[in-house]
Protein backbone atom coordinates (compact mmCIF):
# COMPACT_ATOMS: atom_id res chain seq x y z
CA UNK A 1 0.00 0.00 0.00
CA UNK A 2 1.50 3.22 -1.11
CA UNK A 3 0.82 6.73 0.03
CA UNK A 4 -2.17 8.43 -1.53
CA UNK A 5 -1.49 11.67 -3.30
CA UNK A 6 -3.32 14.60 -1.70
CA UNK A 7 -5.77 16.49 -3.93
CA UNK A 8 -7.49 19.81 -3.23
CA UNK A 9 -7.11 22.08 -0.22
CA UNK A 10 -7.70 21.41 3.43
CA UNK A 11 -10.31 23.02 5.64
CA UNK A 12 -7.59 24.92 7.51
CA UNK A 13 -6.32 26.45 4.27
CA UNK A 14 -9.86 27.54 3.39
CA UNK A 15 -10.32 29.18 6.81
CA UNK A 16 -7.03 31.08 6.42
CA UNK A 17 -8.06 32.37 2.97
CA UNK A 18 -11.49 33.47 4.25
CA UNK A 19 -9.85 35.23 7.22
CA UNK A 20 -7.47 37.14 4.94
CA UNK A 21 -10.35 38.17 2.66
CA UNK A 22 -12.30 39.36 5.70
CA UNK A 23 -9.41 41.50 6.96
CA UNK A 24 -8.89 43.08 3.52
CA UNK A 25 -12.62 43.74 3.14
CA UNK A 26 -12.86 45.44 6.55
CA UNK A 27 -9.92 47.72 5.70
CA UNK A 28 -11.44 48.51 2.32
CA UNK A 29 -14.89 49.21 3.77
CA UNK A 30 -13.48 51.61 6.36
CA UNK A 31 -11.60 53.55 3.70
CA UNK A 32 -14.67 53.60 1.45
CA UNK A 33 -16.90 54.84 4.29
CA UNK A 34 -14.51 57.71 5.10
CA UNK A 35 -14.37 58.77 1.45
CA UNK A 36 -18.18 58.61 1.15
CA UNK A 37 -18.53 60.85 4.21
CA UNK A 38 -16.08 63.36 2.75
CA UNK A 39 -17.85 63.31 -0.62
CA UNK A 40 -21.26 63.85 0.99
CA UNK A 41 -19.91 66.98 2.72
CA UNK A 42 -19.95 68.60 -0.71
CA UNK A 43 -23.74 68.87 -0.25
CA UNK A 44 -23.27 71.04 2.85
CA UNK A 45 -20.41 73.07 1.40
CA UNK A 46 -22.35 73.89 -1.77
CA UNK A 47 -25.39 74.94 0.25
CA UNK A 48 -23.35 77.07 2.68
CA UNK A 49 -21.59 78.86 -0.17
CA UNK A 50 -24.89 79.46 -1.99
CA UNK A 51 -26.56 80.86 1.11
CA UNK A 52 -23.47 82.98 1.88
CA UNK A 53 -23.65 84.40 -1.65
CA UNK A 54 -27.31 85.24 -1.14
CA UNK A 55 -26.52 86.83 2.23
CA UNK A 56 -23.96 89.09 0.54
CA UNK A 57 -26.46 90.04 -2.17
CA UNK A 58 -29.02 90.83 0.50
CA UNK A 59 -26.49 92.93 2.42
CA UNK A 60 -25.65 94.95 -0.70
CA UNK A 61 -29.31 95.64 -1.55
CA UNK A 62 -30.45 96.83 1.87
CA UNK A 63 -30.21 100.44 3.00
CA UNK A 64 -28.57 100.79 5.42
CA UNK A 65 -26.49 97.70 4.69
CA UNK A 66 -27.53 94.96 7.11
CA UNK A 67 -27.66 91.17 7.35
CA UNK A 68 -30.61 91.40 9.76
CA UNK A 69 -33.20 91.41 6.96
CA UNK A 70 -32.01 88.20 5.30
CA UNK A 71 -34.15 85.15 6.04
CA UNK A 72 -34.15 81.49 5.01
CA UNK A 73 -37.12 80.29 2.93
CA UNK A 74 -39.28 77.44 4.21
CA UNK A 75 -39.15 75.61 0.87
CA UNK A 76 -35.45 74.81 1.23
CA UNK A 77 -34.42 75.80 -2.29
CA UNK A 78 -31.43 77.73 -0.97
CA UNK A 79 -32.63 81.15 -2.14
CA UNK A 80 -32.93 83.71 0.60
CA UNK A 81 -35.86 86.03 0.95
CA UNK A 82 -35.13 89.70 1.43
CA UNK A 83 -37.76 91.48 3.46
CA UNK A 84 -36.54 94.94 2.51
CA UNK A 85 -36.70 94.50 -1.27
CA UNK A 86 -40.08 92.75 -1.13
CA UNK A 87 -39.26 89.39 -2.71
CA UNK A 88 -42.10 87.00 -1.98
CA UNK A 89 -41.49 85.03 1.21
CA UNK A 90 -44.63 83.08 2.08
CA UNK A 91 -42.95 81.32 5.00
CA UNK A 92 -39.63 81.69 6.75
CA UNK A 93 -37.87 78.83 8.44
CA UNK A 94 -35.14 78.67 11.03
CA UNK A 95 -33.61 75.69 9.23
CA UNK A 96 -33.71 74.23 5.70
CA UNK A 97 -32.35 70.97 4.30
CA UNK A 98 -29.66 70.82 1.66
CA UNK A 99 -30.49 69.61 -1.85
CA UNK A 100 -29.57 65.98 -1.14
CA UNK A 101 -31.01 66.12 2.37
CA UNK A 102 -27.79 65.22 4.19
CA UNK A 103 -27.53 68.46 6.21
CA UNK A 104 -29.71 71.16 7.76
CA UNK A 105 -28.64 74.75 7.05
CA UNK A 106 -29.40 77.46 9.58
CA UNK A 107 -28.34 81.01 10.39
CA UNK A 108 -26.63 80.37 13.72
CA UNK A 109 -26.13 84.06 14.47
CA UNK A 110 -26.98 87.25 12.67
CA UNK A 111 -26.33 90.96 13.23
CA UNK A 112 -26.17 94.11 11.18
CA UNK A 113 -22.61 93.48 9.99
CA UNK A 114 -22.04 89.74 10.54
CA UNK A 115 -23.66 86.32 10.26
CA UNK A 116 -22.71 82.72 10.89
CA UNK A 117 -24.21 79.93 8.81
CA UNK A 118 -24.19 76.37 10.13
CA UNK A 119 -24.61 73.02 8.38
CA UNK A 120 -25.59 70.24 10.77
CA UNK A 121 -25.93 66.58 9.69
CA UNK A 122 -29.52 65.32 9.58
CA UNK A 123 -30.23 62.92 12.46
CA UNK A 124 -30.28 59.27 11.36
CA UNK A 125 -29.07 60.30 7.89
CA UNK A 126 -25.99 59.10 6.03
CA UNK A 127 -23.88 61.88 7.61
CA UNK A 128 -25.17 61.37 11.16
CA UNK A 129 -22.19 61.60 13.50
CA UNK A 130 -20.23 63.90 11.19
CA UNK A 131 -19.12 67.30 12.51
CA UNK A 132 -21.02 70.50 11.73
CA UNK A 133 -19.60 73.05 9.30
CA UNK A 134 -19.86 76.81 9.79
CA UNK A 135 -19.14 79.82 7.61
CA UNK A 136 -19.31 83.47 8.64
CA UNK A 137 -19.47 86.79 6.80
CA UNK A 138 -15.70 87.20 6.92
CA UNK A 139 -15.12 83.81 5.31
CA UNK A 140 -13.99 82.07 8.51
CA UNK A 141 -14.74 78.35 8.40
CA UNK A 142 -14.94 75.76 11.16
CA UNK A 143 -15.47 72.05 10.92
CA UNK A 144 -14.15 69.51 8.41
CA UNK A 145 -13.79 71.79 5.36
CA UNK A 146 -11.41 70.50 2.69
CA UNK A 147 -8.01 72.21 2.46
Amino acid sequence: MGLRQQRGITLMEQVVVIFIIGVLASIGWTAYDKQRTKANRADAIAALLKVADQMERCYQTTIPNSYNDCLLPADGNGILCFVVINISCPQQATMVQTKKGYYNISIASQSQDNYTLQATPVANGPQDGDASLTLDAKGNKTGPWPN
